[in-house]
């Protein structure tokens, strides 16, 4: 099959699966569309549009974390869908109130895509702007990487895009008791990890 063959047979599967509680693994799919270069212009917009709509329609089940993300990925891919500015009243609301007040907390995102550790923080210092987030992207221990491990009230491991070395090396070496592991290897689900860890702070002590 052609690239925008395989494009077309995915957006037609779309309605059967895509929903708010697979959400990071339809945004990732958008993700990497953004990240990579595509021959099908097109295509590569009818496929995000299939992946972007269904989560738009109920964007109220979104978590702060993928909606943010899905705001970004439809601008990046031109798609004009009516996300809220904010997420309407309920435990998403609440969730966003409390990344904001996780001032003064330090984040340590791991993965070894770069590009994905970028796209996170960025998008992390719109919802938690007090956060310090700090980025590691080792393939073997190091005593910098042993001092972010160290500092982190919050661990993030990109474990499908890492290196067994360097995330047994940050969990040795942690001192906090939250750590996420993402579910995928792309930027939605980083970026739900590292909402769902700082959601966790009040297991930590200031």
């Amino acid at each position: 099959a052609t690239y925008k063959q395989l494009l077309e047979e995915l957006a037609d599967t779309c309605e059967r699966w895509v929903a708010p509680e697979r959400a990071a693994i339809a945004l990732d799919f958008a993700d990497r569309l953004v990240m990579e270069a595509s021959p099908e212009p097109n295509a590569r917009e009818a496929f995000a549009l299939a992946l972007l709509l269904p989560l738009s329609v109920h964007q109220e089940r979104l978590d702060p974390g993928d909606l943010s993300m899905a705001r970004r990925l439809s601008t990046e891919l031109g798609i004009e869908l009516d996300w809220q500015s904010q997420p309407s009243e309920g435990e998403a609301q609440d969730a966003e109130a409390e990344l904001k007040a996780a001032t003064g907390r330090q984040l340590l995102l791991y993965s070894l895509d770069e590009r994905v550790l970028d796209r996170v923080s960025e998008t992390l210092q719109q919802l938690a702007p007090g956060v310090k987030v700090v980025v590691a992207h080792d393939s073997v221990g190091s005593p910098q990487l042993r001092q972010k491990a160290r500092q982190a009230d919050v661990i993030v491991l990109a474990t499908r895009c890492a290196k067994h070395a360097a995330t047994g090396f940050i969990t040795q070496h942690a001192r906090t008791t939250v750590t996420e592991y993402a579910d995928g290897s792309g930027s939605a689900s980083l970026l739900r990890a590292a909402v769902h860890g700082l959601l966790r702070l009040d297991e930590v002590p200031s």
